[in-house]
């Protein structure tokens, strides 16, 4: 049995926002699950160790240890990221408003968790 859990998350584009988000670069990914960890565990959860093993879009694979998946998925639940943030060109200086983070699938597999199946830990 594998000792690694993937999580396939997506940054969802805000209608408000009218900007889409279609690109994500592999250091703002990291920068995304870390922020999310240290919001919702503070030193704990950014202790958690975690890889972006794929990145396309505004789509990622993370994995982390099964111990630490319920954290993982948890904190990208209830993260949001300003878009301003992810999207290139000048920020609008009205526009404030924030992307969040949807889990699409998540299993002890790497297959059925990038298929967006679930599974419990």
């Amino acid at each position: 049995m594998s000792e690694w859990y993937y999580v396939a998350v997506s940054v969802v584009s805000p209608p408000e926002s009218g900007r889409i988000i279609d690109q994500v670069d592999l250091i703002s990914w990291k920068t995304i699950v870390l922020d999310a960890l240290n919001q919702m565990y503070g030193a704990v959860g950014q202790s958690s160790p975690f890889d972006i093993i794929h990145h396309e879009g505004a789509n990622a694979i993370v994995r982390c240890q099964i111990a630490d998946a319920e954290r993982v998925k948890s904190a990208l639940l209830s993260h949001t990221v300003p878009v301003a943030s992810l999207v290139g060109g000048a920020p609008d200086a009205h526009d404030h408003s924030d992307a969040p983070l949807a889990v699409i699938g998540s299993s002890r597999y790497l297959g059925p968790a990038s298929r967006g199946v679930r599974d419990d830990v």
